[in-house]
C-alpha cells in the first residue's frame, strides 16, 4: 500500500497482494530461527523493497510474467534465504521450550554470522543453478 500510494499513485490490488505474498515467501526460510520482530522486518522489506524492485526489473527487461510469479517467489525467496544468515534467535526462550536442530546450530558459541551467510549464499546459488538446469 505504501509503495503503491507513494510511487505509483494508484492502488493495484494484484500488486498489493503480490507484495503481501512476497513478505510471506521471504519469511518461510527463516521462521524457525528468527524472532517475531525480525520476521516482521524481513517480511516488510520483502514486500516494500524486494518485490517492487524485482517486478520493475522484470518489466524493464521486457520479460513476460503476467502474474509476477518470479518476483514473488524467486526474488523474495532468495532474499529470505539470505536473511537466514542474519537472524539471531532468542536462545534463552527457545531453550526452555526445547531447541530444534536448526535452532541449536544458531545458539552455539561457535556460530559465525559470516560463515552462515556464505552457506546461505551457496544454497541460493545451488537452487538457482538447479532451477536453470531442469527448466
Amino acid at each position: 500500500y505504501l509503495y503503491l500510494y507513494g510511487f505509483r499513485l494508484n492502488l493495484d490490488v494484484g500488486f498489493l497482494c503480490n507484495g503481501l505474498l512476497s513478505g510471506l515467501v521471504s519469511i518461510t526460510a527463516c521462521c524457525d530461527v528468527s524472532t517475531p520482530l525480525t520476521s516482521m522486518l524481513i517480511g516488510l522489506l520483502a514486500g516494500l523493497v524486494v518485490y517492487p524492485m524485482a517486478s520493475n526489473g522484470m518489466r524493464r527487461l521486457r520479460l513476460d510474467d503476467p502474474v509476477d510469479a518470479v518476483p514473488v517467489h524467486a526474488a523474495s525467496g532468495l532474499f529470505g534465504i539470505l536473511a537466514v544468515g542474519l537472524c539471531f534467535p532468542d536462545c534463552a526462550a527457545l531453550r526452555e521450550k526445547g531447541l530444534s536442530e536448526a535452532q541449536s546450530m544458531f545458539c552455539r558459541e561457535e556460530h559465525h554470522v559470516g560463515k552462515q551467510l556464505l552457506a546461505q549464499l551457496l544454497g541460493g546459488v545451488v537452487i538457482i543453478a538447479w532451477t536453470f538446469l531442469i527448466s
